[in-house]
């Protein structure tokens, strides 16, 4: 039962470091800069990092809306 609940909480903290990649639609400006950057400091090791958070948070910016390209007609 203890292995389960570590697995668990695992999964829950890698969630919760992910969630900018999710929850980005509803985010603020300052709540997206914030959650890339958390993202960025948790992806990087030895002075090497796999992700620039300055640019996620311009990537994402610049995602179309969604709900306009879904009501666009082909």
């Amino acid at each position: 039962m203890s292995s389960i609940k570590e697995r668990f909480s695992t999964l829950e903290n890698v969630g919760n470091e992910f969630r900018v990649l999710t929850n980005f639609p509803s985010l603020t400006g300052l709540e997206l800069e914030e959650q890339c950057e958390a993202l960025g400091t948790t992806l990087h090791f030895e002075g090497h990092s796999d992700l620039d958070s300055k640019e996620l948070v311009q990537e994402i910016k610049n995602f179309p809306d969604p709900a306009i390209k879904k009501h666009e007609p082909p």
